[in-house]
């Protein structure tokens, strides 16, 4: 038996021809070859293809749309999705106005919000890799009067590391958060429990001890409330990543 690897970088499976030429795919041992025309089983391999210092992503409003969770907190809150003028999807947190009906949430207090798991992202890459990122970069648009916004490292014990993005004017930038200046803090809960009564967060351990990225799973992207107006008040997100 001898065995021949595609010569593409796509997520195709390995072929395998038995002495008998009766050819096999593994993984799956499935008769057949991945370019027949009737060939449709989905196993595969998939090997990343990594530059040494490359950043990580942890959120992609163009590839994780369908693989994050993004949601409003509060009562007149809510996310969509909008196009930059280059092209790229990015992720829309929205205030909405305060009305007699709808007032103005406390300032500060969460009201829309995504949460993105990477932590297979994490696991592909080595020990050495994660000791050198030092820096959390977000491209973010903040739109004009909305409220401040935190972003949150969770680990798999549940135990989130908090930190303000410190964007200035309102433009696409590019938004440097040193890993060093995450703090412990208290882990949102979304989507929002019911009934409405039970607490919104999970309290933070009493001595964490710091921040260790390998343990780290899911990143939380948090609209802090501001002041509200007639009109909607809008973060747009395009990505966040690890440098």
């Amino acid at each position: 038996m001898y065995c021949s690897w595609p010569s593409t970088t796509t997520a195709v499976p390995k072929r395998c021809r038995r002495h008998y030429g009766q050819a096999r795919t593994f993984p799956g041992n499935f008769a057949g070859q991945p370019g027949d025309w009737d060939y449709a089983h989905p196993e595969h391999w998939e090997v990343p293809v990594v530059a040494a210092g490359a950043s990580l992503p942890l959120f992609s409003a163009g590839i994780d749309k369908d693989l994050t969770e993004a949601h409003g907190v509060g009562e007149d809150a809510w996310t969509d999705y909008v196009t930059t003028p280059a092209g790229a999807l990015a992720l829309c947190l929205v205030q909405g106005p305060a009305s007699a009906k709808n007032p103005a949430p406390t300032a500060g207090a969460p009201v829309a919000a995504l949460r993105a798991y990477f932590g297979d992202r994490l696991a592909s890459r080595s020990a050495a890799e994660l000791a050198g990122f030092r820096t959390v970069v977000v491209r973010v648009r903040p739109g004009a009067g909305a409220g401040a916004l935190r972003l949150s490292l969770a680990t798999r014990d549940a135990v989130a590391y908090t930190a303000e993005v410190p964007v200035s004017g309102a433009d696409w930038q590019e938004v440097r958060v040193p890993l060093a200046a995450f703090r412990p803090a208290p882990l949102l809960l979304v989507p929002r429990p019911y009934p409405s009564f039970l607490p919104l967060t999970h309290p933070a351990p009493k001595a964490p001890g710091p921040l260790k990225l390998a343990d780290a799973e899911v990143l939380q992207v948090v609209l802090g409330a501001a002041p509200a107006g007639p009109a909607p008040l809008t973060v747009d997100l395009e990505s966040v990543s690890l440098q």
